[in-house]
């Protein structure tokens, strides 16, 4: 269900997801797809900055973090034109972002279709997380 750590700093830590929904990539599979890119390294180094720094560091820049409002707040998003990649902060464990999927953004704002996923995803993911610590 989840990945090992992809990233460790003093701030956090990231790990993935690795089941894919629907035509969602996973961050695994984004990670073959731009290996060596300039779109990659933005992103990669992106999340170096969360992971050392902070996220409140790195979402004061609206141009590469975003953090969602409303009914969608908890979730993030790095950006990386035209690339995004959605994530959330766990509630459960201080320090850890769980990235939830990718996409390839083409206009406009995040598509809901694309929040609701997210939201989706980190339903499972909390289930998932229920069921280890009731096997322990």
């Amino acid at each position: 269900m989840i990945s090992e750590p992809i990233l460790r700093g003093r701030a956090h830590r990231i790990v993935f997801i690795e089941k894919g929904v629907g035509n969602a990539k996973t961050f695994g599979q984004l990670a073959e797809t731009l290996r060596g890119n300039h779109t990659w390294k933005k992103l990669l180094s992106v999340m170096v900055r969360a992971c050392e720094h902070g996220l409140k560091t790195v979402c004061t820049n609206p141009l590469v973090c975003k953090r969602f409002r409303g009914e969608d707040s908890g979730l993030c998003e790095f950006k990386s034109p035209p690339y995004r990649v959605m994530f959330f902060e766990c509630e459960r464990e201080h320090g850890l972002i769980v990235i939830t999927h990718c996409f390839k953004k083409k206009r406009g704002d995040t598509p809901p279709n694309e929040k609701k996923r997210a939201r989706r995803l980190q339903a499972t993911y909390y289930e998932w997380l229920d069921s280890q610590n009731d096997t322990t």
